[in-house]
């Protein structure tokens, strides 16, 4: 899986990173439970389509715009946004899952994950709808549109 869209899914339903993703550093078993493949167990079996993912807890930088709540435990998983994409080029595209999800109290999010699409290096973020597609883009950190995250209306 490569596609945004498609990667979101998969970690929204499954809790853990398709098949084509390596650990890239310290990434705690996800929700299946098993240990994440190496970078060059995942190059040999899916070659162009062989991706990264990383785990960290930050309330710094990017995350800072974010409503989370408690210690934000997020995953980046890197998407190829102009195939060039190496597992030892990262370039700039990136699924955020945020596995904690957004602050329920004043948000009214449950404590499901929640993953944004960022295309140009944390610039910007755009937040996955749960419908295949993205809502418009929020600041983040380098605040290059005229938007501020805020809570989606629903019906």
């Amino acid at each position: 899986m490569t596609e945004p869209e498609d990667v979101c899914n998969y970690f929204l339903a499954f809790g853990c990173a398709p098949a084509n993703f390596a650990k890239n550093n310290t990434v705690d078993p996800l929700k299946d439970g098993k240990s994440l493949p190496t970078k060059s167990e995942v190059n040999s079996l899916f070659g162009d389509k062989a991706r990264c993912i990383s785990q960290f807890t930050k309330t710094s930088g990017y995350m800072s715009v974010l409503p989370y709540y408690g210690s934000p435990l997020y995953y980046e998983l890197d998407i190829d946004t102009n195939g060039q994409y190496k597992t030892s080029s990262r370039q700039v595209g990136r699924i955020v899952a945020v596995s904690t999800g957004y602050d329920k109290y004043d948000y009214g999010y449950g404590e499901q994950a929640v993953c944004l699409y960022t295309d140009d290096h944390y610039a910007t973020f755009s937040e996955y709808n749960n419908y295949g597609g993205f809502m418009p883009r929020f600041n983040a950190e380098r605040h290059t549109v005229d938007a501020v995250w805020s809570l989606p209306n629903t019906l």
